[in-house]
């Protein structure tokens, strides 16, 4: 076969029938939907797959559980956790779709329920690998008459629904922690759960301890335990290390009886190491700052241009650190340390001084066009 118009027209044909036969085959299952709920689930089901090709009229029937939908209740912002197979970690979330193979648990204020969200992961963690069911969203109302209200409202009759209250805690060591009255608490690693990362330290270290101040077993100052983590992790990648082993977590209302004079908050230990280590790798700051917001176009200069190519090396060295430093620089973000500046070599500077259309250019040329226009105009 010949790649002429005749051909490309025939390959045109037979995409756009297949595309037609997929559309009609979309609109035949979305029309043997019985319920309300099962058309936003199978609306949800097709766009994920299909996206594009999903007709707009089965698009609109994509349903949000948000606070517009809990405006349809008469009841405030709706609170929901959601977790599922594909990422397996309890989430905080202010809205969710209505999706097919979604359990939801329900409960309200008045039922005080405690450990709520170990009784959820509990729950998910018993599903076997097969269960139809891959995601638990979890939506606390304010009262029963608002919970009543949802489970019947046209969007969802059909879900599966669970009272919170009947879902067991049985795991009765994990609540050891909160009754334990300690004062101080070692930091756990690698934990999923807010209660597991502390543990009651059994006694208070007398010198070198670094710490956090917490409330409800989370760091109050930078949210999450994960933040911790992770910078660890990434301080280690670039051979950045503490020198104190273990990080202890002060509650907020022991924190003036129990912190000392000598102690240091993990944000200024953490400002301590780094400048340590900038001190004493002067090039590799230098390299990172070079090309921090560099553009490709910048980079790929320095091999066409004679005056430019002295930077080589330094773009070398660059990137072999530059996925190490730059997940350290965003974990240091959330303790709000920002590790690096951007100073672009002066060379680059000399570039747009000499060529002031480029930065007119800067995102909307493509390299290869921006190459032929400095080399015209250098020939002119």
């Amino acid at each position: 076969m010949e790649f002429n118009e005749l051909t490309k027209n025939y390959i045109r044909n037979i995409l756009y029938d297949i595309k037609r036969e997929l559309v009609n085959k979309m609109r035949e299952k979305f029309e043997q939907c019985t319920t309300k709920y099962e058309r936003h689930c199978v609306a949800y089901d097709l766009n994920n797959k299909f996206q594009d090709l999903t007709p707009y009229d089965i698009k609109a029937w994509i349903k949000l559980i948000d606070s517009n939908f809990a405006s349809t209740l008469n009841t405030d912002d709706l609170k929901i956790k959601l977790i599922n197979k594909s990422f397996p970690y309890i989430l905080d979330k202010n809205s969710a779709y209505i999706s097919p193979n979604t359990k939801y648990i329900v409960y309200h204020q008045a039922q005080k329920l405690t450990h709520i969200t170990q009784r959820m992961t509990e729950y998910f963690e018993g599903l076997s690998a097969t269960d139809p069911i891959q995601t638990l969203m979890l939506i606390k109302f304010d009262k029963q008459e608002y919970m009543d209200r949802f489970m019947n409202h046209p969007s969802v009759l059909g879900a599966e629904f669970i009272n919170a209250e009947s879902l067991p805690f049985t795991r009765a060591e994990s609540t050891s922690l909160k009754s334990e009255d300690a004062k101080i608490y070692k930091f756990n690693r690698g934990r999923r759960l807010n209660l597991e990362f502390w543990q009651p330290a059994k006694t208070i270290p007398s010198e070198n301890v670094v710490y956090v101040e917490i409330s409800s077993f989370k760091p109050k100052q930078y949210k999450d335990n994960k933040y911790i983590d992770d910078v660890i992790d990434y301080l280690s990648y670039v051979h950045i290390k503490f020198d104190t082993p273990t990080i202890y977590g002060v509650k907020s209302s022991e924190l003036k009886k129990v912190v000392q004079p000598d102690w240091i908050e993990l944000k200024d230990y953490l400002l301590q190491a780094i400048n340590e280590w900038k001190l004493n790798n002067p090039d590799k700051v230098l390299n990172y700052e070079y090309f921090k917001n560099a553009s490709v176009f910048e980079k790929e200069l320095i091999s066409d241009f004679e005056y430019l190519s002295h930077l080589k090396t330094n773009l070398d060295e660059y990137y072999k650190s530059q996925t190490h430093l730059f997940n350290l620089e965003v974990a240091l973000e959330k303790f709000n340390i920002t590790m690096f500046e951007y100073k672009p070599p002066k060379e680059f500077e000399q570039l747009y001084s000499r060529y002031p259309f480029m930065q007119a250019f800067h995102c909307t040329m493509s390299y290869s066009d921006k190459i032929r226009l400095i080399k015209y105009l250098d020939m002119s």
